[in-house]
């Protein structure tokens, strides 16, 4: 339902902070993989680890949309020494 009616942010937060971790891998590997870059700038607001959002940008592969992603990592650290504006920039995922 929340993928069905864009509660995405809702849907991260829910599972983040009931550290279902799992659900929100399963989340953007099978169900709504274009989803990702909404994922992880609802990760990274949370303050979650660099290598939870590093491997799930990873599992997803290039099925992400990659211009998304640097738009949200960007969006949501504008830290530019931030070592997760690196990773997506140069690793182009």
């Amino acid at each position: 339902m929340c993928d069905r009616f864009d509660f995405v942010d809702e849907l991260t937060a829910y599972l983040y902070s009931s550290n279902l971790l799992k659900y929100i891998e399963v989340y953007v590997q099978k169900v709504s993989p274009q989803k990702t870059p909404m994922v992880v700038g609802k990760l990274l607001d949370l303050e979650c680890s660099e290598e939870f959002i590093r491997n799930l940008i990873n599992s997803v592969g290039q099925i992400c949309p990659v211009a998304e992603l640097v738009e949200q990592v960007m969006i949501h650290d504008a830290d530019d020494d931030d070592e997760m504006n690196h990773y997506v920039c140069i690793d182009g995922r």
